[in-house]
This record gives C-alpha cells, sequence and structure tokens, in this order.
C-alpha cells in the first residue's frame, strides 16, 4: 500500500518557509534595531533580540506559523483591494457606481518605517493621503473569535495592555515626520472565525507615548540584560511560554 504525503507537514514546511523568507526579506542586515511590533513587550527579550542579537533558541510551533500565515492572507487581500482603490480609472468608476463611497485619496502600501534615533523600524499597513491633505494611518489585526468578543462584545473586558496602539504610535511618528502631518490612526480587527471587521481610532496621543516608550527602552538596555521585573520583564506572564529566547533567558537567571 503507496503512503500519501503528509499534507500538513508539507504546508507547515512551506509556511515556515515562506515566513522565514519574509524575515530574511524585512529584518536581515539591521539586526540590532528593534521592531516596532514590539512596543511593549518584554524587555529581556527585546535585549536578546536587538542588542544582544542571539539567535532565538526555541522553535515556534507549527500552528503559530499557520495562524500568523492567516493574518499574512487577510493582509495581502487588504492591499489588493486598495491597489484597486489607487488607480485613476477605478476611483472614477467606483464613485459613479457609489455615490457614498470615497476614494479621492493615494494610496502607500507596506511601507517601511526606520527611526533612527530610537533604532526601530517596521512596516505599516497603510496609509492613505487624501486630495484635502489629510493623512491617515491604518493598521491591520486579525483575532479569533474569543478574543474579539473580549474586546467588543457585550461582556467586553478592560484592555491589559495597548501594544497595537503602541505599535500604531511608532509607524505614526515616522508618518508625521514623513507627510509633514498626521491627522488620523485606526486598527482594523478582521475576526478570523466570522469574518467580522471592526474599525477603532486610536488617539494620536500614541505617537508622543510610543516615542517616549521607545526613548526609555534605549536608556534601560544600554544598562545591560534587565532583570525579571513584573510589567516590564516579562510586560505579561503569558509571554514566557512563547518567547523564543526562553531558554536562553532562564538560563541567565
Amino acid at each position: 500500500m503507496v503512503k500519501s504525503p503528509n499534507i500538513q507537514k508539507l504546508y507547515d514546511s512551506y509556511v515556515k518557509h515562506t515566513n522565514d523568507s519574509n524575515y530574511e526579506e524585512r529584518y536581515k542586515g539591521k539586526e540590532d534595531y528593534f521592531h516596532a511590533s514590539g512596543a511593549g513587550s518584554c524587555r529581556r527579550k527585546l535585549f536578546f533580540q536587538s542588542v544582544a542579537c542571539v539567535e532565538p533558541t526555541n522553535e515556534i510551533k507549527a500552528d503559530s506559523y499557520r495562524k500568523m500565515r492567516l493574518g499574512t492572507v487577510f493582509h495581502s487581500e487588504m492591499e489588493d483591494c486598495f491597489r484597486y482603490y489607487s488607480t485613476s480609472t477605478n476611483n472614477k468608476t467606483s464613485t459613479s457606481t457609489n455615490k457614498n463611497l470615497s476614494t479621492n485619496f493615494k494610496v502607500y502600501l507596506e511601507q517601511e518605517i526606520l527611526i533612527e534615533e530610537l533604532k526601530v523600524r517596521g512596516f505599516y499597513d497603510l496609509v492613505l493621503v487624501l486630495d484635502t491633505g489629510e493623512v491617515y494611518l491604518y493598521d491591520f489585526k486579525t483575532i479569533g473569535s474569543y478574543p474579539y468578543k473580549l474586546k467588543f462584545g457585550r461582556y467586553a473586558k478592560k484592555p491589559t495592555n495597548f501594544r497595537y496602539e503602541m505599535q500604531l504610535g511608532t509607524y505614526g511618528y515616522s508618518v508625521k515626520e514623513k507627510f509633514g502631518r498626521i491627522d488620523g490612526m485606526f486598527l482594523i480587527y478582521y475576526n478570523k472565525d466570522d469574518s467580522r471587521m471592526k474599525e477603532v481610532s486610536v488617539d494620536l496621543s500614541y505617537v508622543s507615548v510610543a516615542y517616549r516608550h521607545w526613548r526609555e527602552v534605549n536608556d534601560h538596555l544600554k544598562q545591560g540584560l534587565p532583570r525579571f521585573e513584573k510589567g516590564v520583564s516579562p510586560a505579561e506572564g503569558w509571554e514566557c511560554n512563547y518567547c523564543v529566547y526562553k531558554d536562553i533567558c532562564d538560563k541567565s537567571l
């Protein structure tokens, strides 16, 4: 009897390959820069990753790669959406078809941000510059039904961290530097289980909050590997269970 190929393992290998390739393309060469997506995360992790620049000691689980891939697929779909609206022909067509659909904007997709003074880099998802001059920044987030319910349901819980807001504020600082202004920042949440979407406005004060955060991180990590400190290293208890530096972190106690 011929044994059929293991489809799951083949897919897991493919997803890991694409994730590794994306990482190589985006971050290779500036390993000593902090990732904007790391805003508000464990400072010991930030130290290992971007100060000591050590290789991860723990593998990311296959199911985690698959979850990340779903986020990548959604991001790609949104990129295709705004490439469609970025053409003048489609703008005219869509505006004439739906009078309530405003498409008078210029589209900037997946642009790198580089803040030299803070040694921070990353890639924002979308910036729309309106014909009237306003500049709006967007970041796309995919989440499951349970966290979606905790965030937006009838019995929504108070958030325990503001990492997404800090990440967006980091992008916002760079966007403001580039375009000379920023008029709004938004998180676009997509529920992976039922396709519901929710747009959340993020206060522009997070631009300065994020700047101060990264300034503090730089000053803190210049002193060496931080000690364990609840709320800082790790920022939240669950981080350690998923950290790719767990083994080396444990050994450095």
